[in-house]
């Protein structure tokens, strides 16, 4: 199956930003888990402190502490995301239209464009995903290089076709 697909900078931009998640999860796991903690400790604290007891003085104060941490975490990853959605968008100020051909063989994906051409082996891929309507591969080696292709690009029935195909390849 062999696809070309117009390069389009806005739908770029929106697939970019669906990648994010996957490209800092490192940063967002460490998130989670310390909203976790300081939810867990203001609980601890409020049970200490119906109960009577006065050390749950200490369970707040750590959970203050903890509190900070967790802000200062979640205003860093928001200005990751800002400034590669900011480099992203420069680089497309620089980016003529072109166009990118998707070309799914038996063995291998081969993705070329004006100015590069490259393939990646089914073994390359660790896992895909289907988010928002849009196709992601992973690759095993680079956690940041997220191959996207949207529904919006292809047919219905194509962009079926490529799932399908993927699915039999990559599992």
């Amino acid at each position: 199956m062999k696809f070309k697909i117009p390069f389009d900078d806005k739908l770029f931009l929106e697939q970019t930003k669906l990648t994010i998640p996957f490209i800092y999860a490192n940063q967002y796991k460490k998130i989670k888990e310390l909203r976790l903690s300081v939810s867990i400790l203001f609980g601890i604290g409020i049970i200490i402190q119906i109960t009577g007891s006065d050390v749950s003085t200490l369970f707040f104060f750590l959970g203050i502490l903890l509190f900070f941490v967790l802000y200062s975490k979640i205003e860093n990853y928001k200005e990751l995301k800002t400034n590669y959605i900011r480099s992203i968008k420069e680089l497309l100020f620089y980016t003529p239209n072109t166009f990118g051909i998707f070309e799914f063989n038996e063995d291998r994906l081969l993705l070329s464009t004006d100015h590069l051409c490259s393939w990646y082996y089914w073994s390359d891929f660790s896992e895909f995903k289907i988010v928002k309507s849009s196709l992601l591969l992973f690759e095993k080696e680079c956690s940041y290089n997220i191959l996207v292709i949207s529904k919006c690009e292809l047919n219905t029935g194509e962009f079926e076709r490529i799932i399908n195909f993927v699915q039999k390849k990559i599992n």
